[in-house]
């Protein structure tokens, strides 16, 4: 996405799909060249973008929307989602920045979205699948606040133990949001 505020409405990324190489096999994770993140929707340092009407589908790595704050532009603060589905390994990766005095992220808003992971038996984890959603400032960050998101009317749906997993973050709210989670089992944990 562009660094300036924009606007997507109405869009379908539609993820779940067989990948070939060369000789028409179909690729595995550990040959697949594919770009390492992997994300459907990709926000890098960028701001107050408005997000609606937007489906990401699909049962691969990484996550369906990631925003990302790296110190290379401005604070990708205040991004809105308006009746999005996101659905991958995580549905949404809100990551902060990985240098030591990098910017924060925060003002981040969920609206009636459908937010998927795991959301099935027989999807595994590929590769973080924790939990729906990821909220994390990294390590590196040591000012940088990952703080102030919301998620207003959502459904939050895993097969995973854990809807939402919180690592250095603090502020976030859920107002009349419903998670599906299955049986809690110790055994999963590790």
């Amino acid at each position: 996405m562009p660094k300036a505020s924009s606007s997507i409405e109405r869009l379908a990324i539609v993820m779940d799909m067989m990948v070939t190489d060369e000789a028409g096999r179909p690729t595995t994770p550990e040959t697949d060249r594919r770009a390492n993140y992997d994300v459907g929707l990709l926000i890098d340092d960028t701001a107050a973008c408005t997000i609606r009407d937007v489906s990401i589908f699909g049962h691969g790595k990484k996550a369906g929307v990631c925003l990302v704050s790296r110190g290379i532009g401005v604070n990708p603060d205040y991004n809105t989602f308006w009746n999005c589905s996101l659905m991958r390994d995580y549905g949404v990766a809100i990551l902060g920045s990985d240098q030591a005095d990098g910017p924060g992220l925060s003002g981040t808003q969920f609206f009636g979205c459908r937010i998927f992971a795991s959301d099935h038996h027989h999807r595994p984890s590929q590769q973080w699948g924790k939990a729906a959603v990821l909220i994390d400032r990294n390590t590196k960050a040591k000012h940088a606040d990952v703080n102030g998101h919301y998620f207003f009317g959502c459904c939050i749906r895993t097969y995973a133990d854990m809807a939402v997993e919180l690592v250095h973050a603090s502020n976030v709210a859920f107002h009349s949001v419903t998670f599906e989670l299955p049986k809690y089992s110790d055994s999963d944990r590790s």
